[in-house]
């Protein structure tokens, strides 16, 4: 809700977001605001975002553009916190890699 709202505040890469109870979805872009990824397409920037984020212990589900959060039922608050933290630091990455790699 509030944190995925603010990744897409402050993220480029993160086009849109919505969730609904403890699962979410984020949209990924790129610097001119169109999807980044297409379906099956390989991607240097899905392929960094990826890595960074199960480096820092988070595992998420792609397909496309879009990345799937869904978090065991047992999360604690505490470890919902740390993992937008991850997220952040992760988008800061491939905010980035959109801005600095041409199209």
């Amino acid at each position: 809700s509030e944190c995925v709202a603010k990744l897409v505040a402050d993220h480029p890469s993160a086009k849109a977001g919505r969730n609904y109870g403890l699962g979410a979805g984020i949209d990924l872009g790129d610097k001119h605001g169109n999807f980044l990824f297409n379906m099956h397409e390989p991607s240097a920037g899905l392929d960094l975002l990826r890595s960074d984020l199960k480096e820092n212990g988070l595992i998420t589900l792609f397909r496309g553009h879009h990345m799937h959060c869904a978090p065991p039922l047992i999360i604690t608050p505490e470890e919902i916190r740390e993992s937008f933290e991850i997220l952040d630091r992760s988008f800061t990455k491939l905010d980035e890699f959109i801005i600095t790699n041409p199209d």
